[in-house]
């Protein structure tokens, strides 16, 4: 009897701590499990603020860019352009969100640099499983500064539909240090024919290239691309006055030094003249030619090809053979990096020819915006770009991007992301 007892005794002890065991066994899986969806909610919580964060640095990033892109366009002020861009993203100002647009940036690295444009995006998140320790919002926000960088590319042809709106013929060689871009969709936008040679850091084509013969393009073209605006819409044409000059013409063997003004009847150059043209602007009613054998020289200048009821009837730009030049754009103001720009109302005008060569140098943007250009070469100057509807290529040309003696860079600027 008495063993009979014992072994009860033993038994119940033994359901007793199993049973025990059984419990906290229970509580630790409970525990873990609260844990576990706690961790969840956490993780749940804070994935939806990591989204949210990177939407709104999105949408400060462009907004940044497009109030930087409005400095340079002046179509509008910095902060319309940088809201109007927020919005469009998702981000307006009011019910809690705000959207902050400086110029300058008030901090950081651009602060006081009106150059740049600051977007600070601000707004209140809800959580979920935070709300319940009492975090029902946490503020988030993004920040973004941009400005003006230099564009890549220095080749920009306008046309939107012709065929061989960027044509190069025969032993044609044009070696770029930055990006050829053309516009028109065709597909024939680009021909090359014959022992043509084109290299450049980027090629890009709106519609697709002809290439014929052994011609040698590099890097391979990228077709299809989207067309870009003009990259130097936003230049202000120069003011024409009345004629101060009628029919310059000067001729062979003679040395003469011009000055800045309204040329009415344009110049004319002839073979064996030296010129020196005064920095400044001429205004060309008429256009300009200069034969073969003329000598060229001029630093600051800009000539403005034009044509009205005040002036007289439009010219092309013609430099014959064997012309030795040394022209450079302005260095700063409104027409900074302008050499040559065409009357952009001028659209059914002759097009214009400029046959440099081994002792030609253009120092400057040849701005040929409505008119077809052919550029039968340059040697190389620190920095030439071309920005014609159409471009014809028959000599050899070298395009280098060395804006350093620019006030600011290139007068093609690109907004970009600086911090």
């Amino acid at each position: 009897m008495y063993g009979k007892s014992r072994s009860r005794l033993n038994q119940g002890r033994t359901t007793r701590a199993f049973a025990e065991q059984s419990g906290q066994v229970l509580i630790g899986l409970a525990l873990a499990m609260v844990m576990i969806m706690a961790g969840a909610g956490i993780s749940a919580d804070v994935g939806n603020l990591e989204r949210q964060k990177q939407r709104m640095q999105a949408a400060a990033d462009a907004a940044a860019i497009a109030g930087a892109s409005a400095l340079l366009t002046q179509a509008e002020t910095a902060a319309d352009a940088g809201a109007n861009d927020a919005s469009l993203n998702g981000f307006t100002s009011g019910t809690g969100t705000t959207v902050t647009i400086n110029n300058p940036p008030l901090s950081g690295d651009f602060t006081s640099n009106s150059q740049y444009v600051e977007a600070i995006i601000d707004q209140p998140q809800p959580t979920w499983f935070l709300s319940l320790l009492g975090y029902s919002t946490i503020d988030v926000s993004a920040r973004a500064v941009a400005g003006a960088a230099n564009a890549s590319g220095c080749v920009y042809v306008l046309d939107s539909s012709g065929s061989g709106a960027i044509t190069a013929n025969g032993n044609a060689s044009l070696s770029s240090e930055c990006g050829i871009l053309d516009d028109s969709s065709s597909s024939t936008a680009l021909i090359a024919n014959g022992n043509v040679q084109i290299s450049a850091s980027a090629i890009g084509v709106a519609g697709s290239t002809l290439i014929n013969g052994g011609a040698t393009l590099t890097p391979t073209p990228v077709t299809g691309i989207v067309p870009v605006s003009d990259p130097l819409s936003s230049v202000p044409a120069p003011y024409v006055g009345s004629c101060q000059y009628n029919y310059e013409i000067v001729n062979g063997n003679q040395s003469v030094t011009l000055s800045p003004g309204v040329y009415c009847g344009g110049i004319i150059l002839n073979g064996g003249a030296n010129v020196t043209f005064s920095s400044g602007t001429y205004i060309l009613c008429g256009g300009m030619i200069a034969n073969g054998g003329v000598t060229m020289n001029g630093t600051g200048v800009t000539f403005y090809n034009t044509s009205g009821t005040s002036c007289g009837s439009y010219g092309p730009i013609i430099f014959n053979g064997n012309v030795t030049a040394n022209l450079s754009a302005p260095t700063s103001g409104s027409l900074k990096g302008i050499l040559f720009f065409q009357d952009r109302t001028i659209t059914n005008g002759a097009g214009s020819i400029i046959n440099g060569g081994v002792n030609a140098e253009f120092s400057g943007a040849l701005y040929f915006p409505s008119t077809s250009l052919t550029y039968n070469g340059g040697s190389d100057a620190a920095y030439t770009i071309i920005v014609a509807k159409d471009l014809t290529i028959n000599g050899t040309a070298t395009m280098n991007d060395d804006y350093s003696s620019l006030s600011g860079g290139s007068p093609i600027q690109n907004a970009t992301l600086a911090e």
